[in-house]
């Protein structure tokens, strides 16, 4: 099904990936910023949440089906179909298992493979064999893009074919932020991200600290059945559930309201070696915002957090209630202004308009240099 069809000019760009649209972070900003430059559609599962629509972006959704590879097998046939039915100047995958069978059998489209991740699930073994997965999809690709450096030598692809495009998150339109509350705030994962610890360490810091600050905790997201019950259950457990509430799943464009109204952004991405390359895209949104963080030091995490934009800890509850009675220390002297400039680099709209679009644009004219030799992407037959 599809929503938003537009008409045919521009160079074509498709965007596919496994989520719904709207509810992953950097292809919707993709979209969101390449759509004065490219005509988008984006490919991806129909979850059945609310759907996100765009100006200026068709949306294709598939309905999921039964069955881990009848459903795998079902989205590799249908971006082969869009693919061959679109007549796209440029495909840009977000990866996904199989990703290389494209340019392999599709071998006049112009392809980019986009690779947010490196296997974070299960055992250290098929970790081990699911990145390897990605390196061998990678192999079938001229061109590929990567959130860091640090990712693409876990992942082992070649050099020479890699682009970093880092994680970013929009600069909000928000007033100065006046730090009298510890207003707390995790937004992202629940899989294997032990959030519950955060729960322990917040009602610790809450035993002692509520009488003499205002104190407060929202969480965004979702996982597991396994891993929702149990934050549930540590929620119930804290003696403080009051002021600790779980939001569940939030789209991308409703989450302003959190950031506007919370002083303390929750980074907490356990520190095991597979999560070294991973920084998490809501510390940039908290930063972006103006809020204070506390993080736990991966190397990612480390890079972009400074003494004077938040603190920095291990992926335990005991030092999560060090932590927050670190920044409770501190917090007269955090200012939001100066918070946003320590990441003033890493706003979506320097992120796609300053690296990916050149870079997009790039790979177009490197393939077809007498028709894309344009920098905003419409080729010249139709100049």
């Amino acid at each position: 099904m599809r929503q938003h069809e537009q008409p045919r000019g521009r160079a074509r760009l498709l965007l596919a990936g496994q989520d719904q649209f709207g509810y992953l972070t950097s292809t919707y900003q993709y979209a969101f910023h390449l759509r004065d430059t490219f005509e988008i559609t984006y490919l991806g599962w129909d979850y059945g949440l609310p759907r996100v629509a765009m100006d200026g972006v068709t949306v294709v959704y598939l309905p999921r089906a039964d069955g881990r590879v009848r459903r795998l097998l079902t989205f590799l046939v249908s971006v082969f179909s869009e693919i061959r039915r679109g007549r796209f100047d440029l495909v840009c995958i977000s990866h996904f298992p199989g990703a290389g069978i494209y340019p392999l059998f599709l071998p006049r489209n112009v392809f980019v493979l986009d690779v947010r991740t490196g296997w974070v699930r299960q055992s250290g073994f098929v970790r081990w064999l699911m990145n390897r997965e990605i390196l061998v999809d990678s192999l079938m690709f001229r061109h590929v893009t990567v959130i860091s450096e640090s990712l693409r030598e876990v992942l082992r692809i070649n050099k020479d074919k890699v682009h970093v495009v880092p994680l970013g998150a929009d600069m909000l339109e928000l007033p100065p932020r006046r730090f009298e509350g510890m207003h707390l705030l995790y937004v992202g994962s629940l899989e294997s991200r032990h959030i519950d610890r955060t729960v322990s360490g917040f009602a610790r810091f809450y035993r002692e600290a509520h009488a003499q600050i205002p104190l407060s905790y929202d969480i965004v997201g979702f996982g597991p059945p396994g891993a929702e019950q149990t934050l549930r259950e540590a929620i119930v457990a804290s003696g403080c559930a009051e002021c600790i509430t779980f939001h569940g799943r939030v789209p991308l464009p409703q989450l302003g309201p959190f950031l506007a109204r919370n002083t303390i952004g929750i980074a907490f991405i356990p520190i095991e070696e597979h999560y070294q390359c991973q920084p998490a895209t809501k510390l940039f949104e908290y930063l972006l915002a103006g809020m204070a963080v506390l993080a736990t030091a991966t190397h990612e995490n480390s890079r972009i957090v400074r003494a004077e934009s938040g603190v920095l800890i291990e992926d335990t509850a005991d030092a999560v209630y060090e932590g927050l009675k670190a920044l409770h220390r501190n917090l007269h002297t955090f200012d939001s202004r100066t918070i946003r400039l320590t990441v003033a680099e890493y706003t979506w709209v320097c992120i796609v308009r300053e690296n990916l679009e050149p870079h997009l644009l790039s790979v177009l004219e490197d393939h077809q240099p007498e028709r894309y030799a344009t920098h905003r992407g419409v080729p010249l037959d139709t100049q």
